[in-house]
Order: C-alpha cells, then sequence, then structure tokens
C-alpha cells in the first residue's frame, strides 16, 4: 500500500469537516411564508403566501387525492352512463386532478429556476397552481424585462431568443395569460389540466394555442431585488 501523502491527507480532512470553504457556496432558498386559508376543498387548498415581499395566492394538490364517488356517478349520468363505477375510472380521474394540479406560471417559474444554481425553491412544483395576479407580481417586481415585441413581427416571431428565459404571453389588456421556460431552442409549457409540452415554433404555437397574444416579453430574474428582499433564509 503506498504511503500517504501528508499535505493532502490534511487537505482532504479540512475539506470534509469545513466544507463550506472548499465548495461553491449554497445556492439562496427562497422560502414561502403561509399567512392565511383561503378555501379548502376536496383535492386542493388555497393559501395565501408572503413570497419575499409580496403576498401571492397558491392552490395546493392535497394527497392522497380522494374522489367522491357521488360526484362522479352524476357526471356519468350526465352523459347517459348508468354503469357502476369501476376501479380504471378512479384511477384514471386521479391522474387527471394531478396532472391539473400545476399551471403554466408555476411550471415556468420551477422550470426557470431548476437552470438558475444561485436559487433554490420548493414552492413551484407539479402540486401546486398560481393565480394570474401573483405570477404578474413576481415577474414586476424580481424579474427584469430583457425584451419585447409584437406578434405581428414575422421576424421577431421566427429570431432566436436568449437562453434561460421566461416568455409571457400579454394581450390586448395587458394581462400576461400565458408564460413558458426558454433554453436552447425549446418551450417548455403546461397549459392548464393538460401535460406538460415541447415546441419549438413561437409562431406555430401562438396560432394554434394563443391567437389573442399581442405582445411577447422576455424575462430574466432580477438577483439584487431577490437578495435584497425580505422574508429570505
Amino acid at each position: 500500500m503506498p504511503a500517504l501523502n501528508k499535505p493532502l491527507t490534511i487537505l482532504l480532512i479540512i475539506c470534509t469537516s469545513f466544507g463550506a470553504y472548499c465548495q461553491k457556496a449554497a445556492p439562496i432558498l427562497i422560502a414561502p411564508v403561509i399567512i392565511d386559508t383561503v378555501e379548502v376543498k376536496q383535492t386542493s387548498t388555497v393559501t395565501r403566501m408572503l413570497w419575499l415581499n409580496d403576498t401571492i395566492t397558491i392552490g395546493t394538490l392535497v394527497e392522497p387525492i380522494e374522489i367522491d364517488t357521488a360526484e362522479l356517478l352524476k357526471m356519468k349520468k350526465a352523459f347517459k352512463d348508468d354503469s357502476p363505477i369501476n376501479d380504471k375510472e378512479i384511477a384514471e380521474l386521479k391522474a387527471n386532478i394531478k396532472t391539473g394540479a400545476q399551471n403554466c406560471y408555476s411550471y415556468a417559474l420551477e422550470k426557470y429556476f431548476a437552470h438558475h444554481s444561485s436559487f433554490n425553491q420548493t414552492l413551484f412544483s407539479q402540486t401546486t397552481g398560481i393565480d394570474r395576479p401573483s405570477a404578474e407580481a413576481i415577474l414586476s417586481k424580481y424579474f427584469s424585462s430583457i425584451d419585447s415585441f409584437s406578434t405581428d413581427s414575422k421576424q421577431d416571431l421566427k429570431k432566436q431568443l436568449p437562453n434561460n428565459v421566461l416568455v409571457g404571453f400579454v394581450n390586448k389588456e395587458n394581462w400576461t395569460t400565458h408564460l413558458v421556460y426558454y433554453n436552447e431552442g425549446v418551450f417548455y409549457s403546461k397549459n392548464g389540466v393538460f401535460r406538460p409540452i415541447e415546441f419549438k415554433s413561437l409562431k406555430k404555437f401562438l396560432k394554434e394555442s394563443y391567437i389573442y397574444t399581442q405582445q411577447i416579453v422576455l424575462y430574466r430574474i432580477d438577483e439584487d431585488k431577490v437578495r435584497k428582499s425580505k422574508p429570505m433564509q
């Protein structure tokens, strides 16, 4: 067995004992604080939370998912189906409820932070949805608009976008009706109760799904604003 290199051994011991000095700084944790519960439903709980300096509204999936069989029977009868409920139908309904728990805003923010090593968060996930006013508050307070263009511009719709950005779809009322994450030529989108999708043509996606969009806005997080905001851990 070869003799141990004493200086190297000492260095390894120091690194093991004081990992903070030998590793890259840990990402900043953005931890929400629950303020109150707005509504409790059978499959979700709606709460108001303090996210940095802003109050946002979050819907969270309640697990395990419980199915109201009486309501399910009513739905079947509405479609003139008098057959008894079977396990397959319950399983499919549970899967649909779980898929629909996360909306476009939560999905885009989750994807964005997953690709941003400076920050760490657990709020935006497959079990949470966020309403439009809350999403717009986050974008306006903690992100910066780095570019915007009209959907009437065929040239802009075809141009290559910068990597690692959020893409907001804004209608004539100036509402951000949809939010997606973009990186390396791919748009990552989730629409309502449907499963997440990936697409590459912004022009085609607008034509098929969001024809009322009038402006596209690109966002990147403003790290200084986040670091200066409280509460934060």
